[in-house]
């Protein structure tokens, strides 16, 4: 097989990253000048409850979808077969469990954040603060996260300044979710949505050209070993979170491309496997113009609805959950400048948080570890005060002190077999 080496990226591909993040921020812009006049925070941080179906559904969508996903989730499936898949059943039960349980306990009982109607079941708003706090702790890790590591892999394979895309993206994310509250956050969210579509059916279709058909993509999959789908139980990356069904498919296009030649085991190709599926983008799309830009622009629109969802749960939860307790009569126009600073402010952290993504190293992965791990208690906190009337805060506190295991991977021998038996030359 012939590894082909990576072209420049044409102005057509810059053009297309620029349009996103410029379209993105005079999105937050509009708003912005539509919202001078508002003189209730509310309005700003959940649109007055007014929001209109077509964002908002599309805003939903957004949320299954993250850069981390998009990159990593191919990949992982390449190297540890389609086994991973076992996670998408879950997923109705999930949308049932929270359409039938979770969200109409919220809505009848009218608070205004999860923890408020936490902090009200038990009457204890030491635990509404403690939940509060523990959600912010792991969107801030998790939002540093998901732009450090797309903008990593992307900048490695095709040379954008990784640094440059981290604070462009961070600093853009940050001023239209702050400066335009949520309905500049559903609003980009339904423009996003569509780029991020756009970046995963371009490999699943050009691989498909490529190899003749589905039928010759998964006859090759099988004959690699990579239909792995009755031994889940053996495997620990089945406690991963849930991922779209269009992941498996690019992961088999990847694996009948570079199933007998694994660009990571050449030197000189890709340092990681995270960089496969842009490696497969930069090289396969390169003789056309723009379409890299569009892979790219559908990463960053991926990191971009994840942080700015993010930035603007924090600022509501903060205001909801930590000020209004505590600070009952603040101003009005004053808790519009704060929501405001306080966007700023989160935005900042998770830039910082991104920096400090890049020192950890291997740590990276324990930090999403973390990240399920206080999650984990979260959850089954709400759970036990929905479904089991008699609890009462000691049995809350006592869920906090057991946090879940998070499973990580502690050595490399649930990757399949990785062969480059048939690597010939890089070809310019």
């Amino acid at each position: 097989m012939e590894l082909l080496a990576i072209q420049a990226l044409s102005a057509l591909d810059y053009v297309l990253f620029a349009a996103v993040l410029l379209i993105s921020l005079g999105i937050g812009v509009f708003f912005a000048i539509l919202a001078r006049k508002v003189k209730n925070v509310e309005v700003l941080l959940n649109a007055a409850q007014s929001a209109d179906l077509f964002p908002v559904s599309m805003s939903l969508t957004a949320s299954f979808l993250s850069s981390v996903t998009l990159l990593g989730t191919p990949p992982m499936i390449y190297g540890i077969g389609t086994m991973y898949a076992w996670v998408l059943p879950a997923i109705p039960l999930v949308i049932l469990a929270l359409n039938h349980i979770y969200i109409p306990v919220f809505y009848n009982c009218g608070v205004s954040s999860p923890y408020e109607y936490l902090g009200e079941r038990f009457n204890c708003r030491i635990l509404r603060l403690l939940a509060a706090t523990v959600f912010i702790i792991q969107m801030i890790i998790y939002m540093g996260i998901v732009i450090y590591l797309p903008c990593l892999a992307i900048g490695t394979v095709t040379g954008i300044s990784v640094w440059g895309t981290v604070v462009t993206i961070g600093l853009v994310c940050t001023i239209y979710t702050a400066i335009g509250g949520l309905k500049a956050v559903l609003w980009t969210d339904a423009f996003q949505v569509g780029i991020m579509f756009a970046s995963i059916l371009m490999p699943i279709v050009k691989g498909s050209i490529d190899h003749k058909g589905f039928t010759n993509i998964w006859n090759i999959a099988n004959e690699g070993g990579r239909l792995i789908f009755t031994e889940y139980l053996k495997r620990k990356e089945f406690e991963h979170v849930s991922v779209i069904s269009r992941a498996l498919w690019i992961s088999l296009v990847l694996y009948a491309e570079y199933g007998e030649c694994n660009p990571t085991r050449i030197k000189g190709m890709v340092t990681a496997s995270d960089q496969i599926f842009p490696y497969y983008i930069a090289t396969k799309f390169a003789i056309a113009p723009g379409s890299i830009g569009i892979f790219i622009a559908g990463i960053v629109s991926a990191s971009l609805s994840t942080v700015s969802s993010g930035c603007n749960s924090l600022v509501a939860v903060t205001f909801r959950d930590i000020l209004d307790p505590f600070f009952p009569s603040l101003d009005a126009q004053k808790k519009i400048i704060l929501s405001k600073i306080m966007g700023f402010v989160f935005g900042g952290l998770t830039i910082l948080f991104a920096y400090l993504s890049s020192l950890m190293g291997a740590a990276v992965q324990a930090a999403l570890g973390l990240f399920g791990m206080l999650f984990g208690p979260l959850l089954g906190i709400f759970t036990l005060a929905m479904l089991f009337p008699f609890a009462n805060k000691y049995a809350s506190f006592f869920s906090f002190s057991m946090p879940s295991r998070s499973f990580l991977p502690d050595s490399t021998e649930l990757l399949l077999q990785q062969v480059s038996v048939r690597c010939v030359p890089v070809l310019t």
